[in-house]
Parts: C-alpha cells; sequence; structure tokens
C-alpha cells in the first residue's frame, strides 16, 4: 500500500468514518465465513481441506499487505 492511500485511509478513521466499500468487504467476509461453518459442520474431509486451503490463502494474503 502506498504512503498516500495509507494517510487517506487514517483521514478516514480520524474522520470518524469507514469506507463503505471496505465495510460492505468485512461484512461479506463474515457472512462467508458463517457460511463455511455450516458447510463444515457435514463435510467430509475433503470439503474440510479445501474450506482450510481458502483459509489459508486468505490468511497469506492478508500478513502479506
Amino acid at each position: 500500500m502506498e504512503q498516500k492511500q495509507v494517510l487517506e485511509r487514517v483521514s478516514k478513521l480520524d474522520a470518524g468514518g469507514h469506507d463503505p466499500a471496505e465495510v460492505n468487504a468485512w461484512r461479506a467476509a463474515r457472512d462467508q465465513a458463517v457460511d463455511d461453518l455450516d458447510r463444515l459442520e457435514d463435510a467430509d474431509e475433503d470439503e474440510t481441506v479445501r474450506i482450510a486451503l481458502v483459509y489459508a490463502a486468505r490468511l497469506k494474503e492478508l500478513t502479506e499487505s
């Protein structure tokens, strides 16, 4: 992330607001996590591995940004 982008995000947070697109992304991620939890209840071993791989990729993406 470029310094300009960081400063813009900090300014928005200081103003007390969040970027609506970012909030929508958070909500979508939360909804996906709930859906995945529901799927895990009945998932076989292969499906469990697929879900775990998706979360590992998401975590890697978050740690690299």
